[in-house]
């Protein structure tokens, strides 16, 4: 916090022709934290001429990134042209984080507040790629956005062990049959429908192949791949 008072010569700090608060403007008439010459300090009521980190960025008043005029009523950037994601008050990424806080829970992404993006790419719950293939990206405050397996941004795998996530998204063949989860893609368990199903076996009827819908369609004693020998895959139709 910068100084704010002076007894040089036995006058007030808005009246010692000091900028005793470091904010580019001096004394009654020019600083806005002055209200006549009696005033003992030159800090002021605005975020931006008060002495203290108000949006908690590790910088106060005149340093702070986010203060143009003493007079700002906000240390947070403006969102717009010109204005970083990590000083702009605004969870850019929606992983339910915000900007560069070097003293409390900013957003993992952010190792300065002048950085543009919220991302951190080391991480992979918080890249913004879908690094599994599941159809899902990162921790999102929008549960049916995130990925099932991101319970944190610092988290470095979209994926979590079995026991831990569904069926659909733990990396495991839960179900014997050769395929595993749900991704983005033919080689899909077909008992997937989202990664956030937790059980890979498939639906019975409508489009669920019988070779892999959990029924002994062909009355054989065998039920579905790999145990029924006319099921080559989980995609098959048993042959009667």
């Amino acid at each position: 916090m910068a100084s704010s008072s002076s007894s040089s010569g036995g006058l007030t700090a808005c009246a010692d022709g000091v900028d005793n608060d470091d904010d580019g403007l001096t004394d009654v008439g020019s600083d806005p934290g002055c209200d006549d010459a009696s005033d003992i300090s030159e800090l002021g009521a605005a975020a931006c001429d008060d002495g203290f980190d108000t949006d908690g960025d590790g910088e106060d008043d005149r340093t702070d990134p986010g203060c143009e005029s003493p007079g700002d009523a906000t240390e947070t950037c403006p969102p717009g042209a010109g204005c970083p994601h990590c000083d702009d008050g605004i969870d850019n990424d929606s992983d339910g984080f915000t900007d560069y806080r070097p003293l409390s829970d900013g957003d993992p992404g952010c190792s300065l507040r002048a950085d543009a993006s919220e991302r951190d790419v080391t991480r992979m719950c918080d890249d913004g790629g879908d690094n599994d293939n599941d159809g899902r990206t990162d921790v999102n405050v929008n549960a049916a956005l995130s990925d099932p397996g991101c319970s944190d941004p610092a988290d470095t795998n979209e994926r979590c062990p079995v026991g831990e996530c569904p069926a659909c998204d733990d990396e495991s063949d839960n179900d014997g049959d050769g395929t595993r989860d749900y991704v983005t893609g033919a080689t899909r368990d077909p008992g997937c429908y989202s990664p956030d199903d937790n059980n890979e076996r498939c639906l019975e009827g409508g489009s669920c192949p019988e070779c892999d819908d959990g029924v002994n369609n062909d009355l054989d004693g065998d039920i579905d791949f790999p145990d029924d020998q006319q099921c080559t895959g989980p995609n098959d139709g048993e042959l009667l």
